[in-house]
């Protein structure tokens, strides 16, 4: 190995290092210097004793480069003053109201519903005092406005810190950003324009003006998936197609990576080279790079990949192969130097495993595959057959191999369709960018070229479209698992990384194999286990007399039914209910809406998250309501309040209406196939007759604490079945308990209902 990647890994592992040690930075700075004298001392003996040197460094320069990441991360740790945006509401440990005057300094996050804006504080007028200079950035978060880059704000509203919980920490991720207070929807008054750097401006109108013109030429979603693949304005992919890319393994196409800025570093010098000399054509090419980069935000991605382009093209300037382990490690080394909080970031983390997957095993997959080939063909034939098959096969297979445990640490699930939705859109992703890009510059010049090059870069955007929305409706496409702990990780990269050494894996060979082989079968045994099973199961217990229903579909989502104001107990249920694998729900509708309610609610997404949370009854404003929209907002949860007649199409045919309602109380209907599963939720049956044309006979009711009042009214009604959360004794002659530690469970497959009971959750 190289002294630069012996250099570069001890920075960053020093960076990495001093996050767990906690040492002040003076102790960082005496290791440094204690390195540098380890290093004279040792060059002054191996002078007087003639040794050579058997290091590729002195160990005393390891230290001390070691030392110096740890005192890098160490001086990037805030240290808060009254001159702080963030000492503010930090010194009070509470939201505290304030105004602040600045400048928006970043491109506007624009969302469907919300736009999130970053101010540069300049002055802030708080409680205690009048107008002060502050530094700092402060995250607004407010409805869709006409904002911009360097407009100039004045801010009033409630200062926050950013929430955090035990698997996703907001603070954190926002920190690592320079953002350490958040506000929601203050009030907001422009007081100028143009007050940021006008070179940035004009970069970000340059952006915005190129995804209008891409919104002219290409229809919809075909234009927002340009959008994110050419400028990185990810926001109008429609969600649906955005759940597809990730269940299919294939969002890094949308996202701009390694691959994209590959491709463009291509481009670049094959077009400079053709006007110019080497020389030049690598600088113009890595200009713009530099262009392209700011031009699409210059995320840790982005940035990752430009450097890693840059440096290829410094090798092709100065006519040398790149060293990839030297390069990457190099990459992060410097990335750190100016962001040191970058390897707790996801999105870097899994831009450097990729790589690191292509450098260490791109090449020897191909060469094996080829071996394999030249057993049947000729050589000639096998290296052709071979080159589409290790770009879009194997590459792909080396970057997904390190990348797994990335993925499954902070995402908690795995895409078994991804080894087949790559090849199948990987070779054409480069005419989507070629042909994409000259229809956005022919848009530029004159917009009917611009649409008539956009006639031929239309298939393949169309085809990477459909493509993907296919395979992202398989069942089984994407399959969730359970929490995985640290070290589990750890081993995979230790078991693999110490695989990838041929001595260690001749002498293991045998034991590993049969060691996959027993992982291997037991992960299809977890998956035979939890994937659908066609029908639908409900099972039913109650929480102070409350009835829950957990409710899994035929292709197998989990939706949840109330929740209990006590989170710890409904934690218990779902752990022993839901599959071992997925802990987390596709949705959670509520028939109450009270304090409690809510609380349990929150408590509840804390360990449990869910894509989307319907209401039913709006509720009050309060500190219930406020902490559940900001848990919502930060774990990306749809929060929505469902209208009397409005249904949720849970399955293709599964539906969940909402009949009616009061002020405090709703009425639900479930139905699937001739099952109508009635919950009245404290709604009265008077009510509820005007909806008694969808209840004809063989439907079931079932009656929670605020229903058992009207026993004759309901029986009126000629239910099929009535389930009830009273104890056994109470219940009356043909009635089904569910109560205490009882726990009912109906499966159906809409013509047939089965009903098992059990004393235990």
């Amino acid at each position: 190995m190289t002294p630069l990647l012996w250099l570069s890994l001890a920075w960053v592992g020093g960076v990495v290092l001093a996050s767990g040690l906690k040492m002040p930075a003076w102790a960082w700075g005496l290791a440094a210097m204690g390195g540098i004298a380890l290093t004279w001392l040792a060059r002054r003996a191996q002078r007087r004793s003639g040794l050579s040197q058997r290091f590729p460094l002195p160990p005393g320069v390891l230290l001390a480069v070691l030392a110096l990441g740890g005192l890098r991360w160490q001086l990037a740790q805030p240290v808060w003053s009254s001159a702080d945006l963030a000492w503010v509401h930090r010194s009070r440990n509470a939201p505290t109201w304030a105004c602040v005057s600045g400048f928006i300094c970043s491109d506007p996050d624009e969302r469907p519903t919300q736009t999130y804006l970053r101010l540069r504080a300049e002055a802030l007028q708080d409680e205690a005092a009048g107008w002060r200079p502050v530094r700092g950035q402060l995250l607004i978060i407010t409805t869709p406005g006409e904002w911009r880059y360097g407009d100039r704000l004045l801010v009033c509203g409630s200062l926050d810190e950013p929430g955090s919980n035990e698997r996703f920490s907001y603070r954190d991720y926002l920190a690592r950003q320079g953002v350490y207070s958040l506000t929601y929807y203050p009030r907001l008054k422009l007081l100028g324009r143009d007050a940021g750097n006008p070179i940035l401006a004009a970069l970000y109108r340059l952006r915005q003006t190129s995804a209008r013109t891409l919104d002219k030429l290409f229809p919809q979603p075909e234009a927002a998936l340009l959008s994110g693949i050419l400028l990185g304005l990810e926001n109008d992919i429609p969600p649906a197609l955005q759940d597809a890319f990730r269940a299919t393994g294939t969002a890094h196409i949308v996202a701009i990576s390694g691959f994209n800025m590959t491709l463009l570093a291509g481009l670049f010098i094959s077009f400079f080279s053709r006007i110019t000399r080497r020389g030049w054509a690598a600088l113009l090419a890595g200009l713009a790079l530099l262009f392209y980069t700011v031009l699409v935000g210059g995320s840790a991605g982005v940035v990752r990949a430009a450097v890693m382009a840059c440096l290829g093209l410094l090798g092709h300037l100065l006519g040398r192969r790149q060293s990839g382990p030297t390069s990457l490690s190099f990459t992060a080394a410097v990335m750190t130097l100016f962001n040191p909080t970058l390897p707790w970031d996801v999105s870097f983390q899994l831009s450097f495993m990729a790589t690191l997957g292509l450098v260490l095993y791109a090449e020897p997959l191909q060469q094996g595959f080829i071996r394999l080939l030249e057993r049947r063909l000729t050589h000639n034939t096998a290296q052709r057959v071979a080159g589409p098959i290790g770009e879009y096969v194997l590459f792909t297979l080396a970057a997904q191999v390190t990348t797994l445990p990335v993925t499954v640490y902070h995402f908690q699930h795995i895409s078994l369709s991804t080894l087949l939705a790559n090849p199948l859109i990987l070779p054409v992703q480069p005419l989507v960018m070629i042909l994409g890009g000259l229809a956005l510059l022919g848009g530029w010049v004159w917009l009917p070229l611009g649409q008539a090059l956009a006639l031929v870069a239309l298939l393949p955007v169309s085809y990477t479209i459909r493509v993907v929305e296919w395979l992202g409706q398989l069942p089984g496409s994407d399959q969730a698992l359970g929490e995985v702990p640290l070290w589990l990780v750890i081993a995979f990269y230790l078991l693999l990384f110490g695989l990838s050494l041929k001595s260690l894996r001749q002498r293991l060979g045998p034991t590993v194999q049969l060691g996959a082989a027993l992982l291997i079968a037991g992960f299809a045994v977890r998956v035979a286990l939890t994937a659908p099973t066609g029908e639908v199961q409900l099972t039913i217990w109650e929480a102070e007399g409350t009835p829950i229903v957990l409710l899994h579909t035929p292709t197998g989502k989990q939706v949840l039914l109330n929740v209990a104001a006590e989170a710890p107990p409904l934690r218990a249920r779902l752990g022993r209910s839901l599959p071992p694998l997925r802990p987390n729900l596709d949705g959670i509708i509520l028939t109450a809406s009270g304090s409690k309610t809510l609380d349990g609610l929150s408590d509840l997404l804390e360990t449990n998250r869910s894509t989307a949370v319907w209401l039913t009854v709006p509720p009050s404003t309060g500190r219930s309501l406020t902490r559940l929209q900001r848990l919502c907002l930060q774990q990306g949860t749809t929060l929505q309040t469902l209208l009397p007649g409005q249904g949720l199409q849970v399955d293709p045919e599964l539906q969940i209406y909402l009949l009616t309602r009061s002020s405090t109380r709703a009425a639900l209907l479930l139905e699937y196939g001739q099952l109508r599963l009635l919950i009245p939720g404290g709604v009265s049956p008077k009510d509820l007759q005007r909806q008694a044309n969808i209840l004809p006979g063989g439907w079931v009711v079932l009656l929670g604490k605020d229903d058992l009042p009207m026993v004759a009214a309901w029986q009126a009604f000629a239910p099929q079945v009535i389930l009830a959360t009273l104890p056994e004794q109470q219940a009356q002659s043909g009635w089904v308990s569910v109560a205490g530690q009882q726990s009912l469970r109906l499966f159906t497959d809409g013509q047939a209902l089965r009903m098992v009971k059990s004393n235990a959750p």
